[in-house]
């Protein structure tokens, strides 16, 4: 057996691979026409620097369940460093300290890697190229619907049967602001693990009052199409803010509510969406509204919304299925 320290000669780190010539074409392709539907809806195309600051991926895991995955490095002045885990937030910061255009609204994208440090043994990929877009300093209604109108529209390149899934970061975050702060992370996590047991044996423990210990309860195994919003609102009565966000989740046809979709960025505050290919559990697009996140990098505030498709993953979804990408 090789020694490790001369692994270099003929393996690569785990997470990281070469794309062959074939392969190679085939993302070129699927890039080609991304750009081209990017372009027609008014985006414009830009590089983020690979490395940042480490403070500013941090944003992206600071209140999520997911710990930080950046690859970190002090620079020779001594600042401390990390590749890109994350393009919103580099494109936001660039935007509100006026190193892109400030002429609101302003619609970016880009097609670049994002690296992810993960732990060998479990198939997770380091590296991953993305496509995507952010649509900053508009506070058009719709805005929700137009962004995953486009999104489906760039699905519609390769694969038709994507499952859309929906929910809103402001469910769940009225939702904890019943609990101790102790406790919210630990609900949190029960809840994205659909775990009612365990989130029935928390509640009586933190004696919450008994509409919203049953809303926490019944909340993570109540998901579908709109049958699953009656039920929401039937159990919701009494609860006008958490009313609200369903009411504004009807106008969203064609998805499935699950409002235990708990955000794995930490940044988001209104409507997300995930997007999964049928036959596996890789998220192939993840978007939705982050409100707060221009806040962090400058003394006023813009709304944001965007989204980012795995195209590493909708490449291996092509060949293993050995479609075309319809280009």
């Amino acid at each position: 057996m090789m020694a490790n320290n001369e692994r270099f000669r003929s393996w690569l780190p785990h997470g990281f691979d070469f794309l062959t010539p074939a392969d190679t074409e085939r993302l070129n392709r699927m890039v080609s026409a991304l750009r081209q539907t990017f372009h027609s809806a008014d985006y414009q195309e830009i590089t983020p620097p690979t490395l940042d600051y480490a403070r500013t991926f941090s944003l992206t895991t600071r209140d999520s369940l997911h710990s930080d995955t950046a690859f970190e490095m002090r620079g020779s002045s001594g600042d401390h460093l990390a590749v890109r885990t994350d393009l919103t937030v580099q494109v936001v910061k660039a935007v509100a300290n006026g190193r892109l255009s400030q002429d609101f609204p302003v619609r970016f994208c880009y097609f670049q890697p994002v690296f992810q440090d993960r732990p060998w043994g479990q198939g997770h990929r380091r590296e991953m190229f993305q496509a995507g877009v952010e649509w900053i300093g508009t506070d058009a209604a719709d805005r929700f619907r137009v962004l995953l109108a486009l999104a489906r529209d760039c699905l519609a390149h390769f694969e038709r049967e994507a499952s859309i899934l929906y929910s809103d970061a402001r469910f769940l975050k009225l939702l904890l602001e019943a609990a101790p702060p102790r406790q919210r992370a630990e609900l949190s996590r029960l809840v994205y693990n659909k775990d009612s047991a365990a989130i029935r044996r928390l509640n009586r423990q933190l004696d919450l009052a008994p509409d919203l210990a049953r809303i926490l309860e019944e909340m993570p195994l109540t998901f579908g199409g709109p049958e699953a919003l009656d039920r929401l609102e039937e159990i919701c009565q009494g609860r006008p803010e958490l009313m609200a966000v369903l009411r504004e989740a009807r106008e969203i046809p064609d998805v499935v509510y699950d409002f235990s979709l708990v955000r794995e960025l930490s940044y988001y505050t209104g409507p997300v969406f995930a997007a999964y290919i049928p036959g596996s559990n890789e998220k192939v697009a993840t978007g939705g509204v982050y409100d707060e996140l221009y806040a962090e990098f400058a003394s006023d505030n813009k709304n944001a919304c965007g989204f980012a498709l795995n195209m590493t993953a909708l490449l291996e979804q092509q060949l293993s299925i050995g479609k075309s990408v319809g280009v």
